[in-house]
């Protein structure tokens, strides 16, 4: 097997664990996977760039929402108290935090599981 070949798989794995381990919190706040990627966006973006953010830096970090679908998200994010807004700048409450930990903390466990069960090494 290539290398390209096993990191392809590897991602695809955490790709779809990452998405099962997100069902709990969308499932708890009604989100579905775009919030979800907008606030894992959001939180690499406070922990890496700065603390907080306004929509046109987050808007070219994530890339791939139109401004107007993630303004929605975003608001909907603000409204669940995920994320705070002070002015025209946001960023991640401590409940937001609390969800991006709770779906690492998944991932990381149902990898584990995966792996064990199919006898797979990433």
């Amino acid at each position: 097997m290539t290398t390209s070949i096993v990191t392809c798989n590897s991602t695809i794995v955490r790709m779809l664990l990452t998405h099962k381990a997100s069902k709990q919190t969308r499932d708890r706040y009604k989100l579905n996977t775009h919030h979800i990627t907008v606030l894992l966006g959001c939180y690499v973006y406070c922990k890496n760039v700065k603390s907080s953010f306004a929509l046109y830096p987050i808007r070219a970090f994530i890339s791939f929402y139109s401004h107007y679908r993630l303004v929605n998200y975003i608001n909907r994010l603000v409204s669940i108290g995920m994320i705070t807004l002070a002015g025209a700048r946001y960023s991640i409450s401590s409940l937001g935090v609390q969800a991006v930990e709770e779906i690492a903390d998944n991932s990381n466990s149902n990898l584990y599981s995966f792996c064990s069960k199919y006898n797979i090494e990433l």
